[in-house]
Parts: structure tokens; sequence; C-alpha cells
């Protein structure tokens, strides 16, 4: 008996599959040489992807083989690297992961740009390996993720590289650079300074005392500790030591914020909060990732959440201190693409106001030949009106996909992971569903799936 008088061949829409079923009995007299089912195979076309152990089973034990069996499998193209934005403080090859908390910018070491310089470019997306259908069809790889390189503060691109046009400090804000002024104390905040609001980067070579205020439109970089003050920063927040509020004061960042320990405090933060020691009864908030596992690396009580991933080295303490991990779209990151989403409708709505007057101006300009000097102020006005708001409409645009591609990068990782001991009242939440450690557990992943919270070892 031939292949063909008791098999059936059928190949996926893609052709990536070619699966063999039984149209026939199959007995203990019927065998099937290699080479017929070779040949059999080559008779639809099909001649990559062959599984040489189910070959091997067909040949030696028919009757005993489950069907429908699938004889060939093609291998899919690969996506490849994602294009990244590599500042010169970085060395080549080293790539902004924002899923891991490396120590991009030291407190104390503070990268300065001038006028003129390159300060940053982007390395271009490689493509993946190519794949191969069943029938031996050539897939091509895929490129991987791109961006475009905008403008930042007092930056501008060229070539895919981004110059600094003033002299500053240099702030890091996705895959954007700015360099702003800077405002410096070389010292602790004090009554002789008082309340700082500046809109540059702000750096203050000592502590923060409780009960001041600093606001800065970049970072906000403190050697030492910061007490119960009140930080916000447009771009990132650096703490040589810790937070030590005592329950009052806060800090926030649009990006990250880095430090050693929290310690009774509000952090906030709409990428990641990195931390090398402790967090000890706060209120942290990671809009995408939260990091705690080198040095001690413990969250002894309070609340911590982050948008995405959760990576800590211990969790809760002896004395089963109730400890909250929590998983989620954070309301912060939740505000940020809702506010962009909004300012694309309203700017594409403006866009239209003003397209519609400057062609009536541009109108009027043909039709008398000229126009006056009231009219033609109105004309720049407008232009430069479009210009602002195309603008705004690019970084709103960036935000989204950011945030959208942040989503696909997490989506196979979306965990709260404890290295070393997870401590009876350890409470896990995703979302609406919730889970409670009973008892001590070493290196522990929480994971949800089928709307529960798995506890994997």
């Amino acid at each position: 008996m031939k292949p063909e008088d008791c098999l059936r061949l059928q190949m996926s829409d893609d052709q990536m599959t070619a699966s063999c079923y039984k149209t026939a009995t199959i007995n203990e007299q019927t065998t099937f040489t290699r080479s017929e089912i070779l040949l059999f195979l080559e008779k639809s076309n099909i001649n990559f992807g062959v599984k040489e152990d189910v070959l091997q089973k067909l040949t030696e034990q028919p009757r005993l083989v489950s069907f429908p069996l699938v004889l060939a499998q093609g291998t899919k193209p690969t996506k490849g690297e994602a294009a990244y934005l590599l500042p010169v403080e970085q060395q080549q090859g080293d790539q902004i992961d924002e899923r891991l908390p490396k120590n991009l910018r030291n407190v104390t070491v503070i990268p300065m740009a001038v006028q003129g310089e390159m300060i940053g470019k982007k390395v271009a997306a490689t493509r993946g390996a190519e794949g191969k259908t069943v029938t031996g069809r050539v897939l091509p790889g895929m490129v991987g993720h791109d961006f475009v390189l905008r403008n930042g503060k007092n930056t501008t691109v060229q070539d895919n590289k981004i110059i600094a046009s003033v002299s500053g400090q240099m702030s890091i804000e996705g895959k954007r650079i700015h360099v702003f002024p800077v405002y410096e104390v070389n010292g602790d905040l004090s009554l002789e300074t008082g309340n700082i609001s500046f809109n540059g980067n702000v750096v203050i070579r000592g502590s923060v005392p409780a009960g001041y205020e600093i606001k800065a439109d970049g970072d906000v970089r403190v050697t030492g500790i910061v007490e119960g003050a009140t930080i916000q920063a447009g771009g990132s927040v650096y703490i040589g030591k810790g937070i030590a509020a005592q329950g009052k004061g806060s800090v926030t960042a649009e990006y990250d914020v880095q430090c050693e320990y929290i310690n009774q405090g509000v952090v906030t933060a709409g990428n990641n909060i990195m931390v090398t020691q402790s967090i000890i009864h706060s209120r942290v908030d990671a809009g995408h990732s939260l990091f705690c596992y080198k040095g001690r690396g413990n969250v002894i009580g309070g609340k911590c959440s982050a948008g995405r991933h959760i990576h800590v080295r211990e969790s809760g303490n002896q004395l089963n201190t109730p400890t909250s991990l929590y998983i989620g779209l954070s309301e912060q990151r939740l505000t940020k693409e809702i506010q962009s989403k909004e300012m694309i409708k309203t700017g594409k709505s403006e866009l239209a106001k003003l397209q519609k007057l400057k062609t009536a101006l541009s109108a009027k300009e043909l039709k008398q030949g000229s126009l006056d000097v009231k009219d033609r102020v109105l004309l720049l006005r407008i232009r430069s009106s479009i210009e602002d708001w195309l603008t705004k409409i690019y970084l709103a645009h960036d935000k989204v996909n950011e945030i959208e591609e942040q989503d696909h990068v997490y989506s196979d990782s979306v965990r709260i992971v404890v290295d070393k001991l997870t401590h009876m009242n350890t409470v896990a939440h995703f979302g609406k569903y919730r889970r409670s450690v009973t008892k001590d557990r070493k290196s522990v992943t929480f994971r949800l799936h089928d709307g529960e919270i798995v506890i994997q070892t």
C-alpha cells in the first residue's frame, strides 16, 4: 500500500504547516518506506521542514500513529532589533532598554552639552532572519520597530543625529534629548535659597530638608537626602542617597525616579522607578516598571504599583507586615494617553481653522496683488501657529505610539517577580484580581492566567 492510498496531505493557508490525515484503515500489514513518504510529500510540493521524528514514527509503526499528524513545519521570519536612541554618554552598543534598571546617568556625573556638538544619534532598526514555508518559499525577515527622531528643547536633528543648539545640561526623555540651562545649589537647600522653580534642570549638591519645594521643567538631581519635601520634574529625578519623608511631601517625575531608598514617601513616575536598597511603608507608583532588586532590594509595607512590571528581591518581613504589590494601568499613564489623544483631536480642529484663514488671505493676495501691513502680520502669525500646532500634534502622536509600543514590549512579561523571599501577608493585585500569600515562599513569580493569579516557583 502506498501512502496516497490511505493518507491525505493538507497544507495551511500560510503554507507554514503540512498535516497528514488518514483516509483509510491502517493495519499491521501496512508499511511505508522513508523514500515513499518523501515522494508523497514531494508530489504536494512540500520540500522543507520535514520532521524527522514524525517521519520515523510513520515508517516504523504507522498503525500506532495518532492522526492528524504534522509532517512538515516551516520557519517564521523574525523581527529585527528596534531602532533606538544612543546618547553620546553611552558607549556604542548600549541600548536604552526601559525594562532594565540601568544606571544610565550617575547623579554626581552630570552630562553636559556644548553648542554645535552631537549629543546623540538614532541607531537604525535591523532586519530579522528570513523564514521559509514548507514549499521552500523564502519569507523576508521583518524590520524592527522604527521611530521618528524629533527635536528636543534646544536641540536640532540633522541626518539622524541630535545637535545641541545651546550649551547646557542634557536631559533624556524617551526618544528625545533636551538641553536645559542649569540652576545649581552648592550645598543643602536652606532659607537662603528658598523654594526653587526653574525652566530647566536643577542640581542640588547637598540635601533637601522637609518643607521645601522644587519645580523644574527638566531633571532634578540631588546628591544627598530628600526629606519631607515636594519635588516636581518635567524630566527625571535622580537622588544620590534616598527619600526619608516621614509621610510628608512627594516626589513626582514625568519620566524616571532613581534613588537608594524610599522611607515613608510618596513617589510617582511616568516611566520607571529604580531603587537600589529598600522601600519601606511608602506609596510608590510607576507608570511602567518598578525595580528594587539590587542590594537589599526589600519592600516592606505600603503600596507599590506599576503599569506593567514589578521586580524586587524581597517582599514583606518576618513580622508579616501587610505589603501590597499592584500591577495595572496606572492612572497617570492613562491620563497621559487620554491627554495626548485629546491634543491630537484639538490640534487637527485648530489646524483646519487656521488653514481656512490662510487660504482666504492667499486668495485675497492673489486678487489684490498684495496685502496691507495688517493682513501680512496676520498671515505670519497664522503660519507660526500652524507650525506650533503641527509640533504639538507630532509630539502627541509620539507619546501615544510610545505607550502602545511599551504595551507590546511588556505583553509577554506582565508579572511580579520576587527573587529571594515573599513573606506571608504579601498581597498581589492584577487589576480587579488579588491573591494573598499565606506562607513564606522562595523565588516566586506572580502572573495572571485565565482570570486567576498564578504563583510560579
